[in-house]
């Protein structure tokens, strides 16, 4: 009874969740991409995975200069700006 116990314990600790598996990323970069066009994006410049966040660059329908950051995790649009960059 106590080794299994013992042998119980070792196995919480050892499949707990770690550091790493809290930094989990559900957006892909196809999904920022699609997100990007729901918000009017129809040319993307440059997308990157940078301070945990997606940063994307692009332009829209009428050429202006775009810019917005994606939450990795929940695919919400954290900031958008729009100019003539």
């Amino acid at each position: 009874m106590r080794s299994a116990f013992a042998t119980a314990a070792l196995f919480a600790l050892l499949f707990a969740a770690s550091p790493a598996s809290s930094q989990a990323y559900f957006v892909s970069s196809a999904d920022a991409q699609a997100i990007a066009a729901q918000n009017g994006v129809v040319a993307i410049n440059r997308l990157r995975l940078d301070d945990g966040v997606w940063k994307v660059e692009g332009r829209d329908v009428t050429g202006r200069y775009v810019y917005m950051r994606i939450d990795p995790r929940t695919g919400d649009v954290l900031r958008l700006e729009r100019g003539w960059f």
